[in-house]
This record gives C-alpha cells, sequence and structure tokens, in this order.
C-alpha cells in the first residue's frame, strides 16, 4: 500500500537512514560536550596551579587594614572634638584604652626615636590595628621627607607585597591594587 500522506515510515527490521539531520545533532552534542569538558578542565587546572589571591587568606588582614583606617580617623575626630590635644584616648575593641599621640595636623603620629630600635611605623600598625593572627609577615618602610628628616609616610608590606601606605601629613590610607585582580 502506497504511502498517502508521504510520512517516512520504515518496515520491521529494516534500519532507520542516518540523515543529515541526525548526523547534524550529533555534531552539535559532541561539539557541546567537549567544549563543557574543556571549560571544566580549565576551571580545574586554574584552580589547581594559580596561587589564590584575596579571598578568605587575606580576611584578616583586610579586617586589620580597616580598623586601623577607622581608628586613624577616629582618632581625628577625637582630636578636633577635644580642642585639638597633643594626645587622645581611643577604646580598643577588648575595652582598654589607648593613648595616642597626635600631630600637629589632627592625626596620628609616626615619630622617629633615635634611640628605639622598632620601627615607628609597625609601632603605630600595632597601636590602631588591633590585630589577629596574620597568615603572612606584616612589615613596614618608613618613608622620610626631605625636610627635617621627619616621618612622612609608612609603606606596609603584607608577605613581600606593598599593600597600602598610612600619609602622616593628612592621614590618608592609600590601599594599592594587587596584580592579578
Amino acid at each position: 500500500m502506497p504511502d498517502q500522506h508521504g510520512l517516512p515510515h520504515r518496515r520491521l527490521g529494516q534500519k532507520v537512514d542516518d540523515t543529515k539531520t541526525n548526523q547534524g545533532r550529533r555534531l552539535i552534542i559532541l561539539l557541546l560536550s567537549l567544549m563543557i569538558i574543556g571549560l571544566l578542565t580549565r576551571v580545574f587546572l586554574q584552580h589547581l596551579w594559580l596561587p589564590e589571591r584575596g579571598g578568605w587568606k587575606d580576611a584578616e588582614f583586610n579586617a586589620a587594614v580597616h580598623r586601623f583606617q577607622s581608628h586613624v580617623m577616629l582618632a581625628h575626630v577625637e582630636w578636633i572634638r577635644h580642642g585639638e590635644p597633643r594626645y587622645v584616648q581611643l577604646e580598643s575593641s577588648d575595652g582598654t584604652s589607648l593613648q595616642i599621640k597626635m600631630n600637629a595636623a589632627g592625626w596620628p603620629e609616626v615619630a622617629r626615636v633615635s634611640d628605639d630600635p622598632q620601627n615607628p611605623c609597625e609601632l603605630v600598625w600595632l597601636q590602631l590595628a588591633e590585630l589577629g593572627q596574620l597568615r603572612q609577615q606584616l612589615s613596614a618602610e618608613v618613608i622620610l621627607a626631605e625636610d627635617e628628616g621627619r616621618v612622612a609616610e609608612c609603606w606596609f608590606y603584607y608577605g613581600s607585597e606593598l599593600r597600602f601606605r598610612y600619609r602622616v601629613g593628612n592621614g590618608q590610607v592609600q590601599h594599592e591594587l594587587q596584580q592579578g585582580y
């Protein structure tokens, strides 16, 4: 009996011919599968070999930097509020009182003491950051002003990377952009 509607059909036991549409579908499915496998492989290799930057590893350091910056601003506000005294009192998170020496512009002072071997920038960091346990070593570099040999800036390094600067004259805390972000 001839096909009256022109619809394709097959007889029992006869294979269906692979038409171009079926071959095209198979090719698309194969290409999509290869793309997904390639993407997953790239993500896996990226996480395996590239060092993790930012994220949870630096969270404690970033929190300490924000506390440092907040305490710098709070000390300035207290300096204004109390009529520009030489020292201001700040309360730390554990309830103890901190006495902060202020400069003439009203910002926390970073003074070089000739007989004190400790870095004055690290002293102001310890005083204002209220840090916890850091995963890497923090170090600070003293940048002297050209005149009078006074401290102009403190450059803070976390690990071996410069992470932020504290400008003593105006209280500015400048965050450095990190490579790879």
